[in-house]
């Protein structure tokens, strides 16, 4: 079958090199090439334990190696251990005359505080492999510190870029439907934001901070206003509730939540089976599952199959749900009856869930008057007195309205309701359909 290989280059659409011989390797593309690879390297642990190499302690484990496809990961709790260890795959490769790609090749040195040790020196052959403190494993960026700040910060800049795309598409004036910018987003977003949170999502959830101030969820706020169409400082948690959109949190809860029962009754790798049972003395892993109510009732359900395990987790999100609207309604009702500026939360929003207006609304300049008129986004005094005097707030009495001058605070009620200065527009609002937005358009203009 490779006794006389010969190939040839495509040049372009209409023409062809001349044929030539092929001495090594296999066809491009061809289905034996995974197959080679994995008789080739399926001794190597084995060579690694005939020379000694130490591992890394995993329960009653010693890691030497972890190998996914055609990636390597070597380990060692010392530098000459890990020397020892590269030697080992020096001599490997020679034997089965592998090539190492050693441009492709990097050290990293965990610490916990990321400081590495610039006195280290690790040599495959007469090549010096460089040290670093960031290093990219199956997809997240492992840093020496051993955190996943870094690897978060990555994933969003990925997903800022896909936003960016999504966005091109569609114009401000598009008639495109809010719904199918919604499934856009967590077809084409999502899966980039949260790509490994099992593993980053603890880490990130033990923070003290509020979760909105994360670079993952605020990817998903960017997203929210501007499909919107809001300015910046419109509030995170109205914009959210306008789109019927929940925040990310809930997913990372849900999938951390998944994971956890698939390693507690679905996984057969010894490995993982360690260190699931490692883990358990990790706080903050196990902190997100014990610190979690609606977590903690799931967390006995039976769970004998695949399909229970993913029937426990829609069921556990549905909760999470439930508890975020529960708390939401809350806090909404808590606003005090004096806080004029809670207009969309205490007077238009009853329902956590995606606005009709906003599918039914086809012109875009009405759609967006709207939502600013009910997110507070507006002209009127009740929002620009925060900022009229130079930076100092002018009390909420005191921002009266200025086009009837009676004394009255120009908030939202006031300017769809009962100032005189908008009779005309409110006449012709009311006797015809199509201008019932007219009042939103000049108070958003």
């Amino acid at each position: 079958m490779y006794s006389s290989i010969k190939s040839c280059v495509k040049i372009d659409e209409s023409s062809i090199t001349e044929m030539f011989s092929c001495n090594k390797g296999i066809r491009q593309g061809y289905g034996l090439s995974p197959v080679l690879f994995s008789l080739f390297m399926n001794d190597l642990p084995q060579y690694f334990r005939d020379d000694h190499c130490p591992g890394v302690m995993l329960g009653s484990h010693s890691l030497n190696c972890l190998m996914y496809a055609d990636d390597l990961l070597i380990l060692s709790p010392s530098p000459e251990g890990l020397q020892k260890s590269i030697n080992v795959i020096k001599k490997h490769a020679e034997e089965w005359k592998l090539k190492v790609n050693t441009k492709k090749s990097n050290i990293i040195i965990f610490s916990g505080n990321g400081q590495t040790k610039n006195n280290e020196n690790f040599q495959y052959g007469s090549e010096t492999l460089p040290i670093v403190d960031k290093q990219t494993y199956l997809g997240i960026e492992m840093t020496s510190s051993g955190r996943y700040t870094y690897a978060r910060d990555i994933l969003s800049k990925k997903a800022y870029k896909v936003l960016a795309t999504v966005k091109r598409l569609f114009s401000n004036s598009d008639t495109t439907t809010i719904t199918i910018k919604n499934k856009l987003f967590d077809a084409l977003v999502k899966p980039i934001l949260l790509y490994g949170c099992e593993i980053w999502g603890p880490e990130l959830l033990s923070y003290k901070t509020h979760f909105d101030k994360s670079t993952i969820e605020q990817v998903h706020i960017k997203f929210c206003k501007q499909t919107l169409n809001t300015p910046w400082y419109t509030e995170n948690i109205a914009c959210r509730a306008e789109l019927g959109r929940y925040p990310l949190s809930i997913d990372i809860k849900a999938s951390i939540f998944s994971y956890w029962l698939r390693l507690q009754h679905k996984t057969v790798n010894p490995l993982l089976k360690e260190a699931f049972h490692h883990a358990k003395n990790h706080s903050q892993f196990f902190d997100v599952l014990n610190n979690d109510e609606t977590i903690r009732m799931h967390s006995t359900s039976n769970t004998s199959s695949q399909q229970d395990i993913k029937n426990a987790r829609s069921s556990i999100k549905k909760q999470l749900k439930k508890d975020y609207i529960r708390n939401w309604l809350k806090a909404r009702n808590n606003t005090s009856e004096g806080s004029r500026e809670k207009f969309t939360h205490k007077e238009v929003k009853f329902d956590y869930q995606l606005e009709d207006y906003l599918r039914t609304i086809r012109n875009p300049a009405h759609r967006i008057s709207m939502t600013k008129l009910r997110l507070g986004v507006h002209s009127l005094r009740i929002q620009t007195g925060k900022y009229e005097n130079r930076g100092a707030p002018i009390p909420v009495e005191g921002r009266t309205c200025l086009v009837c001058n009676r004394g009255y605070i120009e908030d939202e009620q006031h300017f769809l309701m009962y100032c005189p200065g908008y009779d005309n527009i409110r006449m012709s609002s009311i006797l015809s359909k199509t201008k019932q937005v007219k009042l939103a358009i000049v108070l958003c203009s």
